[in-house]
């Protein structure tokens, strides 16, 4: 199954970086993989949603469609090997591909974690803060 134009709502299929992007993910199993609430791939499209409605940075949302990439502590299915970073930098980019890479280390993931049961969010201003 791919993400083809059918398959994609919204931004995603608007935006021929992201919809390529989607289409890798796609490639590589993300929408056969059981994730809670339906597919690994439909979780990362939710991620990309909820990042652009907080007006996140381009790179960031990126990130968010991605982030599941290398696997998480949390999620530790792989779509692609951390040891080939380059693979997914040249079609992210190397800002969006090193915030991925961030997401599949187990201390980033529970700073994540300790953001979103503290109530609080690593943002100012209503705008994701990640440099």
């Amino acid at each position: 199954m791919t993400a083809g134009p059918d398959r994609l709502s919204g931004e995603l299929g608007r935006e021929p970086r992201i919809a390529a992007v989607a289409e890798t993910l796609a490639s590589r199993g993300a929408a056969g993989i059981a994730h809670p609430g339906g597919t690994l791939l439909a979780h990362l499209e939710r991620v990309h949603a909820l990042l652009t409605e907080w007006g996140a940075r381009p790179a960031v949302r990126l990130a968010g469609l991605c982030h599941a990439y290398y696997g998480t502590d949390g999620f530790p299915v792989a779509l692609g090997d951390p040891r080939r970073r380059e693979e997914l930098a040249a079609i992210t980019g190397p800002e969006a591909e090193r915030l991925v890479y961030l997401a599949c280390d187990e201390d980033w993931y529970r700073i994540l974690s300790h953001w979103t049961r503290s109530g609080r969010s690593p943002a100012v201003g209503g705008r994701l803060v990640v440099r």
